[in-house]
């Protein structure tokens, strides 16, 4: 039996991990912030926060290790999977029941 859990999830791509733990990379004024999280379950292409990341906020759903903290970026509208990205795409963090 599967129970039923409410959690706050981002695309799994936009979780960058190393040997120091798991991060999210945050988008506010059009300035990335690396932040840690801790990471939980994995389903659907989704991975659940269980600290460190805020319902609402703008990541970048792909994330990178190529940006760092204090990186200006602009923003630009979601693209469907078959065009290529020519800006990094910025998603938000969702509460999924």
């Amino acid at each position: 039996m599967v129970e039923d859990r409410e959690a706050l999830t981002v695309p799994a791509s936009a979780v960058l991990a190393d040997e120091r733990g798991n991060y999210v990379q945050v988008v506010t004024a059009g300035e990335i912030e690396t932040r840690p999280v801790e990471a939980g379950l994995i389903w659907d292409g989704r991975r659940e926060i269980v600290s460190g990341l805020e319902a609402g906020e703008r990541i970048l759903a792909r994330a990178g290790a190529f940006f760092r903290t204090g990186d200006k970026i602009r923003e630009a509208p979601s693209a469907p999977e078959s065009t290529p990205d020519t800006a990094p795409e910025v998603g938000g963090a969702e509460q999924t029941p």
